[in-house]
């Protein structure tokens, strides 16, 4: 029998809760919220005992059983108030070097999966009719690099999505927060690219410090929380230091 959780807080699911962004916005948003965390990694939260938070694991790609894993969520803890897409892959190269394995992988999970989160968030059934729904793109959308060409056209369709979404959804509020380069798991994993060198170049392109995840953590939790006013269908840029 499923243990039903307190639905006088808002409800708030975060998709992608075990990354560098996704992992800090759950301990974020742990309090006086209840909380859905979607993540292939259940483990790193195999310690939570607190009714109002329920950890799912799921892979994004599975794409034909996100409807069903919405509605198995409201079940446990009701209609979405907010919903974070914090999902995000990223390869490191020049393009004539990718497989279109690779390209796929991109695209399928920094926008196919998202796309259809935000299609199941326009659904009464699904969310709340004043229901948020934020995705996390880059400044890669609108200032593209050599080597991350793949990376840049996922998010810059992600931030038109967010904008067409927004147009059929005049009530619910859908918008994107692009971050400048952070320093999480998934760039660590190209040191070779982000190195010393790459560093101090983007220091010196960022006199008031390079942006933070708790900076963008906590410009997120502000927005969804409505402590912060944003138009609908618009994504906000984040390419300098934020305060916690």
């Amino acid at each position: 029998m499923i243990m039903k959780s307190n639905k006088t807080k808002k409800h708030i699911v975060i998709v992608g809760g075990s990354g560098g962004i996704g992992y800090k916005l759950t301990k974020k948003l742990t309090s006086n919220n209840r909380l859905t965390i979607v993540t292939r990694k259940k483990e790193k939260f195999l310690n939570i005992k607190n009714k109002d938070i329920n950890v799912v694991k799921f892979d994004v790609l599975d794409f034909s059983k996100i409807s069903n894993l919405l509605e198995n969520i409201i079940k446990y803890n009701g209609k979405i108030d907010s919903l974070i897409y914090c999902v995000g892959v990223q390869i490191v190269k020049p393009l004539r070097n990718f497989t279109i394995k690779e390209i796929k992988k991109i695209i399928d999970t920094n926008l196919i999966s998202a796309m259809i989160f935000g299609k199941e968030m326009s659904s009464n059934r699904i969310s709340d009719v004043n229901a948020t729904f934020c995705a996390i793109s880059s400044i890669a959308a609108t200032e593209p690099e050599a080597a991350i060409i793949p990376y840049s056209v996922s998010k810059a369709g992600l931030e038109t999505m967010i904008k067409g979404l927004s147009l059929e959804n005049p009530t619910r509020k859908f918008i994107g927060v692009a971050p400048g380069w952070l320093n999480t798991e998934m760039t660590q994993s190209f040191s070779h690219i982000y190195d010393k060198k790459f560093k101090k170049k983007l220091q010196k392109k960022s006199p008031l410090g390079i942006t933070t995840i708790d900076g963008v953590v906590g410009f997120i939790v502000k927005l969804i929380l409505k402590k912060i006013k944003c138009a609908n269908g618009k994504t906000i840029k984040l390419n300098k230091r934020l305060s916690k």
